[in-house]
């Protein structure tokens, strides 16, 4: 996933895929989709995060967009890198998200033009 901490996050998370996956198809049937995020409290005490998006999902196979969200990383799963042959690229754009940090909880609502 291309939100790795470099970015500010605009309402839309991308991943990218083998496009002979079953969530590809499954996408392709039904794009209403639900992305999820953990993180362990610390060793610190700080409590954990748990993350929750709802959104539509797109399958993006234009190799442009593959270099522009490409990071580093990501060759170990996709060892030929953006020209990874069914390579493709699952854009969400979030319509809510929630969360959860051990202390407060809520809810936005990302509003899409």
């Amino acid at each position: 996933m291309s939100n790795n901490g470099d970015v500010e996050y605009d309402g839309d998370s991308w991943l990218f895929s083998y496009d002979d996956t079953r969530k590809i198809s499954e996408i392709n049937g039904i794009d209403d989709v639900s992305l999820s995020f953990t993180e362990p409290p610390s060793l610190l005490g700080k409590p954990g995060i748990f993350i929750a998006i709802q959104g539509m999902a797109s399958i993006v196979r234009d190799k442009a967009s593959f270099e522009a969200h490409w990071v580093s990383g990501l060759d170990r799963w996709f060892p030929e890198g953006t020209q990874t042959p069914g390579l493709v690229l699952i854009k969400v754009s979030a319509s809510s998200v929630y969360y959860w940090d051990g202390e407060q909880n809520g809810q936005v609502d990302i509003p899409r033009g």
